[in-house]
């Protein structure tokens, strides 16, 4: 994996997250205006705090690609971080 290539994997994992909650909230009634809102229903809705961590988190690394330049680390760990 290059470092190109890794902003690339990034936001197809993001996107296919966005997604799938975002199907999973229009099947429960919901319909979403922003990709923050999505988080928040996995949160307060569904009561699922650390998939709502890793979308957010997700989502705050892809806006950074996205909107910054900014580059994502090729080692990347995805676990939450003892508080």
């Amino acid at each position: 994996m290059t470092a190109k290539t890794s902003k690339t994997i990034l936001r197809e994992l993001y996107e296919g997250m966005r997604e799938y909650c975002e199907a999973i909230g229009y099947l429960r009634g919901y319909k979403f205006l922003d990709h923050e809102s999505i988080g928040l229903f996995l949160r307060d809705i569904l009561k699922e705090d650390s998939l709502f961590k890793r979308f957010d988190r997700y989502r705050k690394l892809r806006n950074g690609i996205n909107y910054y330049g900014e580059d994502v680390e090729l080692e990347h760990q995805d676990y939450e971080k003892p508080v």
